[in-house]
């Protein structure tokens, strides 16, 4: 996953590359 700490506001459903921050 690209969502590293932010995983919060990243859900599985939204995975998106570059989208970690």
């Amino acid at each position: 996953t690209d969502c590293g700490a932010c995983a919060d506001q990243c859900p599985v459903e939204a995975i998106v590359p570059g989208d970690d921050k």
